[in-house]
C-alpha cells in the first residue's frame, strides 16, 4: 500500500507541474485581450508550492525532479514574457528583458549541472 500511496502523491505532482503550464497559456490568452491575468498568477504560484509539497510526499523530491520542476518555470514566464512584449508596445523592452533573463538563467543552470551534477535553486545549490 505504501507504494501504491507513492505513486499516487508522484502523479499528483506531476499533474500539478503541468497544471502550471496550461495555466501560463491561458495568462498568455489573457495577455492577449488586454486583461489582467492576477487571478491566473496567483494559482501558477499555488500550484507550483502544492507540487513540491506532493513530491516530498510521494519521496521523489530529488535533483532530477528539481530541474524538470524548473523546465515548466521558465516555459511559462518567457512565454507570459513574449506575449506581453507583443500585445504591449511601450512595455516590450521590459517584457524582453523578462524573456532574455528567464533564457539566459535557464542556459547557465543548464551548463552548472552538465558541469557539475549540482542544481542550482535561488542562487544556493539545492540538497537532496
Amino acid at each position: 500500500m505504501k507504494r501504491l500511496e507513492q505513486l499516487g502523491w508522484q502523479a499528483a505532482s506531476v499533474s500539478a507541474m503541468l497544471a502550471r503550464t496550461l495555466v501560463a497559456e491561458k495568462m498568455v490568452k489573457r495577455t492577449r485581450a488586454g486583461k489582467t491575468f492576477l487571478p491566473e498568477m496567483v494559482t501558477f504560484i499555488l500550484l507550483d508550492v502544492v507540487d513540491g509539497v506532493f513530491a516530498r510526499k510521494a519521496g521523489s523530491d530529488g535533483k532530477l525532479r528539481r530541474s524538470a520542476d524548473a523546465i515548466p518555470d521558465r516555459i511559462s514566464v518567457a512565454r507570459v514574457g513574449w506575449a506581453g512584449s507583443q500585445e504591449h508596445p511601450p512595455a516590450k523592452v521590459p517584457f524582453v528583458a523578462l524573456f532574455a533573463r528567464e533564457v539566459v538563467v535557464a542556459a547557465v543552470n543548464t551548463g552548472h549541472y552538465l558541469r557539475t551534477n549540482e542544481i542550482v535553486r535561488g542562487g544556493r545549490l539545492a540538497q537532496g
